[in-house]
C-alpha cells in the first residue's frame, strides 16, 4: 500500500521541478533571443559601416579622376565620429572613423585648411601609437600626410596616405594612374564586342604592358592582328584587352582568334570572348 504522505511529496516535487523548468526554460530562452538580437543588431552595424567606408572610397574616386592634386599636409584635428572592434577584414585591431581637420601645402601655392573623413586603422606594429581624450584623437595631432584634393573645389579632398608610406604610396599611385590610362583606352571593349562585326585573325604582335590587374586575374596587353573579314582583302588592326593570367599562351603571335571589329574604324579590333573560348 502506497503511503498517501508520499503521494503528496511526489506532487510537491514535480510541481517544484515544473516551476523551477519554466522558469530556467523561460531565462534560457530569453537569453538566446537576446544573443540572436545583440547578432542582428552588430550585423546591422557592421553593414552600416561597410557602407559608410564604401561611400569614402566612391568619393575618393571621384576625386581622382576629376583631376585630384596630391599635396602634403599637417593634421590639426581628428575628432573621432565611432569606434568598432575586431572581426571586420583588416584584422583584429579596433577601427575608428574620425573627421579630420588639416592644412594642406600645395607645392607653389597658398596653404589652405580643410575637413575630411577617413578610417584610421592601428596594427600590431602601431596599436599602442594612438591616444583619444574624450572624442579628440590627440595623438594625431600634428601628424604629416598627404591629401589629394579636387583642384576645382579645394574643399574636396581626402587622405591619400601617412608621410612614412609616402614612398609606397608614390609606386602605388603611378599604377593607379596607368590603370586609369589603360581602362580610359579600353572603355568602347564591351560595346564593340556585341556591335562589332565578326572575324578571324592571326595575332602578328603581343605587347605586355606591365600593368598586373589582381582583382581579375588578369594583365594589360596590346595585341595587333592580320584580320580576314568575311568579304573583302585582310587588313591591320590593334586593340588594348585585358587577358587572363591562364589564357596569355592562347594569345601569342601566330596563334589563329576570332575577332570583332569596327567597321567605321576597322584598325580598332577587340578579341571576340565568347567565341575565342573554345580555342587552346
Amino acid at each position: 500500500m502506497v503511503d498517501f504522505f508520499s503521494w503528496q511529496a511526489m506532487i510537491v516535487y514535480a510541481l517544484i521541478a515544473l516551476i523551477v523548468l519554466v522558469y530556467f526554460g523561460r531565462s534560457l530562452l530569453e537569453d538566446v533571443q537576446a544573443f540572436y538580437i545583440s547578432k542582428q543588431e552588430k550585423q546591422k552595424r557592421l553593414e552600416e559601416i561597410e557602407k559608410i567606408i564604401d561611400g569614402i572610397s566612391i568619393y575618393k574616386e571621384s576625386i581622382f579622376l576629376d583631376g585630384g592634386v596630391l599635396a602634403p599636409a599637417v593634421i590639426v584635428s581628428a575628432n573621432r565620429v565611432f569606434s568598432w572592434g575586431s572581426g571586420r577584414i583588416r584584422g583584429p585591431f579596433p577601427s575608428h572613423l574620425v573627421d579630420f581637420e588639416v592644412d594642406v601645402m600645395p607645392e607653389g601655392a597658398t596653404v589652405f585648411r580643410t575637413k575630411l573623413r577617413n578610417e584610421v586603422y592601428r596594427n600590431e606594429t602601431y596599436k599602442n601609437s594612438y591616444k583619444i581624450i574624450g572624442n579628440e584623437m590627440v595623438s594625431e595631432h600634428g601628424r604629416k600626410i598627404w591629401v589629394t584634393y579636387d583642384p576645382k573645389d579645394p574643399s574636396r579632398a581626402y587622405l591619400d596616405h601617412n608621410h612614412e608610406d609616402h614612398e609606397t604610396a608614390m609606386k602605388e599611385r603611378e599604377i593607379t594612374l596607368r590603370r586609369v590610362a589603360f581602362n580610359k583606352l579600353t572603355e568602347g571593349n564591351e560595346d564593340l564586342k556585341l556591335r562589332g562585326e565578326q572575324a578571324e585573325a592571326i595575332i602578328t604582335r603581343v605587347e605586355d604592358l606591365n600593368l598586373s590587374y589582381p582583382a581579375k586575374n588578369s594583365r594589360a596587353m596590346h595585341i595587333c592582328f592580320e584580320v580576314t573579314p568575311k568579304a573583302g582583302f585582310s587588313f591591320q588592326a590593334e586593340g588594348d584587352v585585358l587577358i587572363g593570367e591562364t589564357a596569355v599562351k592562347k594569345y601569342s603571335i601566330g596563334k589563329k582568334v576570332f575577332v570583332r571589329f569596327d567597321l567605321q574604324n576597322p584598325k580598332w579590333a577587340v578579341l571576340d570572348t565568347e567565341r575565342n573560348k573554345a580555342l587552346q
